[in-house]
C-alpha cells in the first residue's frame, strides 16, 4: 500500500479519463489522510494564492494552517478564487473584518 501511495501521481494517470488535473484534485483532497503528500499545492490553488498575494510555495502555504485538513480547506477556497467564484464571499468577509 505504501508503494502505491508513493507512486500515486504517476499511477493515477493510468486510469482512463484521469489526467493531470484529476491527479491534482486527488492529491489535494487526500493529503489530510495520506499525510506523506502534505503539503501538496496544485497549480490552480497556487494561482488563487498568487491572486490574493499569499505565498505560493507549498511549505509556506502549509504554515498558514494548523493541520493538513485545514490546508485542504484553504486550498479549496483558493481554487474558488482562481476560478473567480469567490468574489462575493471575499467581499462579505472584508466587510465583516474589524
Amino acid at each position: 500500500m505504501r508503494n502505491l501511495r508513493e507512486a500515486a501521481a504517476e499511477r493515477l494517470q493510468e486510469f482512463k479519463g484521469m489526467g493531470p488535473s484529476g491527479v491534482d484534485i486527488f492529491l489535494r483532497e487526500t493529503q489530510s489522510v495520506w499525510t506523506e503528500f502534505y503539503p501538496y499545492v496544485d497549480r490552480r490553488s497556487c494561482h488563487g494564492a498568487e491572486l490574493l498575494g499569499l505565498p505560493t510555495a507549498p511549505d509556506q502555504l502549509g504554515s498558514l494552517s494548523r493541520n493538513p485538513s485545514e490546508l485542504v480547506s484553504l486550498l479549496a477556497a483558493l481554487v474558488r478564487v482562481s476560478l473567480g467564484k469567490a468574489e462575493g464571499e471575499l467581499a462579505s468577509l472584508v466587510k465583516k473584518a474589524p
